[in-house]
This record gives structure tokens, sequence and C-alpha cells, in this order.
């Protein structure tokens, strides 16, 4: 299935960092509107996650994206949405990228420290970092359902050098090791979100750079 592309309208300027991740949301709420119930179980390049879990996830991080903006528990949120109300998920996504908008809505946010577990920077990288996260997932979805988005190179160029940042090629198992030790208690119990990256051609797409630095293959298919 192909999703054409659409250019949502949005509250920020393209280039503001909540323009950029509400471009990505934009790309996962029409990937997540298309999954069908046949869809659900289907396997995803995200080990042990199926098409139901991975799209659960993604809500999760909307919602958590939320959290952070209003300067709330971002861990409150649980792990996996598994319900929606009248199983809308359309309107669910679509209901969490206003409340990411309502969030973030001041503008000093971008600026205002933010404090993770494996990460300390200012709202805007936060929102980054957030951006790689929603890409690849997206990008499991679509693969796990046989959806073929259309990328915004912008914002998977954003969620790249991001990723590059806060998940370098040396150290990550360490890393993870290291963001466990931070976890609150309960969160703690995680399998190792990211594998070693794979190498891709110098000309491979933007979309694929990333997806393989994640540890993903580009050119999985179920």
């Amino acid at each position: 299935m192909t999703i054409t592309e659409t250019t949502p309208s949005l509250p920020f300027a393209a280039g503001d960092p909540r323009g950029v991740f509400l471009r990505a949301w934009a790309v996962a709420t029409e990937v997540a509107s298309a999954v069908t119930p046949e869809d659900a179980g289907r396997p995803s390049p995200c080990d042990e996650f199926d098409a139901a879990t991975v799209r659960a996830h993604l809500l999760s991080v909307g919602h958590r994206v939320s959290a952070l903006g209003r300067g709330d528990d971002p861990f409150a949120v649980g792990e996996g949405v598994e319900e929606v109300p009248g199983d809308d998920w359309a309107a669910a996504f679509a209901a969490a990228g206003e409340d990411v908008t309502a969030a973030w809505a001041d503008d000093s946010l971008l600026a205002r420290t933010i404090t993770l577990p494996w990460a300390e920077a200012p709202g805007a990288g936060i929102l980054a970092m957030y951006v790689s996260e929603i890409v690849v997932h997206t990008w499991d979805l679509a693969r796990a359902t046989g959806q073929s988005p259309t990328w915004d190179d912008d914002v998977v160029a954003t969620g790249f050098a991001a990723l590059q940042i806060g998940l370098p090629d040396e150290g990550r198992i360490e890393a993870f090791e290291a963001a466990r030790a931070n976890m609150p208690e309960g969160a703690e119990d995680f399998t190792y979100p990211f594998a070693a990256a794979l190498p891709v051609a110098e000309d491979a797409a933007p979309i694929d750079r990333l997806v393989a630095w994640s540890g993903r293959d580009p050119h999985w298919s179920a």
C-alpha cells in the first residue's frame, strides 16, 4: 500500500522542532490509521513486536512527548496503549498530535532543560530525539503492514542527526546499561531497543540510512 504525501496544517513553522515532530507524527498517523485488524498480528522489524504492539508503542510515545511538554512524568505513561475508544486508531493518533501541540505551545519549552535517564538536553533536542523514535517505529509499522509512506527527508535528516548523537555506533551496550541504572523503579527491565548499526551503500536513501543506524535491515520484509 502506498500512502500519498500530504502537507498537514501545523501551528508551528516547518523548521521549528515542534513542527518537525508533528510532521513526523503526521506520517505515523497515516500509517497507523491504515492498519487493518488482519494486520495486527503481523511480525515487524522490531524484535518481539508485532504490528499491533508497534502501533500501541507509537501512540504511547506521543503521550510521553505531551507529558514532557507539560512537565509531567513521561514514565507514568504505559509502554503500549492496547485499546482506544471505538478501536478508532486514526482518531487516537490525531488526538495525540493535538495534545502534543497544546503541551508544547510555550516557546520557552524549547530552551528548557529536560533530563531523561539517557539524556539531558533542551526541549528542542529532546523533540529531535523523539523524532528519531517516531520515524523508526513508523518504518517498523509500515514494513509490517506492507505500506510505503512518502518520507519527509527533512524530518528524516533531523531524526538521523539526533540518533547519531544519542546512539553512537560504539558503546551502545554500555549506554543502554547506563540508562537502565537511571530508570525509575519498574521501568528498568527492558531489552536493548537497538542492535548494532548496519552498513548501507553511500547512495542509500535517507530513511534507509536512519533505520540501518538503528540496527534494522532496510530491506526487511515480513
